[in-house]
């Protein structure tokens, strides 16, 4: 969609000098560029923050590596969240912020490109993790390749759902309703 463009105004509060001399037409996506609000950078990192919270709890539900046996306490469990989620943390900034970052600046962060970097981040990390095993890599591949994608697609999913839903707090907070 092409940005709107209109004739600059001689009077009032403008936002950039060539608004205020009244010189042409002014396109107004420029005189917003740079412009962010100050709590967006907040946002995007709770909701990395908080979509790498996804694949720890699953794996730890589905439990792959069967290191939780039944009737154990609770401590095991949050324990292998715990090293979990430091693991995918790592690998969410390593893959997934790089990626965002990229998408973001051609401003075409929605579900679909958040769904479908988060599956991409699952494979990337299905590939890496998969050549130190014992058994051959395709078949370790193969085998972690569904799960890690999906996780990550879900992953990336959340992570849309609390971008657009932390921006929409920070809009309606600075608005003031």
């Amino acid at each position: 969609m092409r940005p709107r463009r209109h004739r600059a105004l001689l009077c009032g509060p403008s936002t950039s000098p060539l608004e205020a001399t009244g010189a042409g037409i002014v396109n107004s996506a420029d005189s917003l560029k740079g412009h962010r609000y100050p709590r967006e950078g907040a946002v995007t990192t709770a909701a990395f923050l908080c979509a790498s919270l996804v694949p720890p709890i699953a794996m730890t539900a589905i439990d792959p590596f069967n290191t939780v046996r039944p009737g154990q306490d609770l401590v095991p469990i949050l324990m292998w969240s715990g090293v979990l989620y430091l693991y995918t943390l790592s690998f969410t900034m390593l893959l997934g912020l790089p990626g965002f970052l990229v998408v973001r600046h051609f401003r075409a962060v929605n579900i679909w490109s958040t769904s479908i970097g988060g599956g991409l981040v699952g494979i990337a990390v299905a590939a890496l993790t998969s050549t130190g095993m014992s058994v051959p890599f395709a078949r370790a591949f193969w085998y972690a390749f569904p799960l890690y994608a999906s996780l990550g697609a879900i992953s990336g999913t959340i992570f849309w759902a609390l971008l657009k839903y932390g921006r929409w707090v920070v809009e309606v907070s600075r608005r003031g309703l």
